[in-house]
């Protein structure tokens, strides 16, 4: 998760990701990542605001009146590692609050495109997925 160099590998709808501070990958790493949401690059940038290696990181940018935080847990899981994924979006901007009812509208596109993503992480560590038997 750590390896935000080939993240674009990994994730082909994140084009690249552009480390913004030096030194190793902890509290207070920012970057910017490009990605194609809904059809469009968007950049963002996030900042790591909790670290812990092997355990937990949590990502946090400020976009369009509104904060999102990533949570990502990580927990043994027989030969591999499990990981637990939250996604939380609070309005800060006046505008942004005023949208928010509407907010319903996108959290079914938000969860397709985050399974998607966390699809294609799974898929470059273990390799493509058989179809289920029917």
């Amino acid at each position: 998760m750590i390896d935000f160099a080939r993240t674009p590998e990994r994730i082909p709808e994140i084009k690249k990701i552009e480390l913004l501070t030096d030194g190793p990958i902890g509290v207070g790493t920012k970057f910017k990542e490009t990605r194609v949401m809904f059809g469009k690059e968007a950049t963002e940038t996030f900042e790591i605001v909790e670290f812990i290696p092997d355990h937990l990181m949590t990502m946090v940018a400020l976009s369009c009146g509104a904060e999102y935080r990533v949570e990502h847990r990580f927990h043994p899981d027989g030969p591999g590692t499990r990981l637990e994924l939250e996604f939380h979006i609070r309005a800060v901007s006046l505008y942004a609050k005023l949208f928010r009812p509407l907010g319903w509208l996108m959290k079914g596109m938000m969860k397709k495109g985050i399974a998607k993503d966390l699809d294609r992480l799974a898929e470059s560590v273990d390799g493509p997925r058989a179809a289920p038997v029917a």
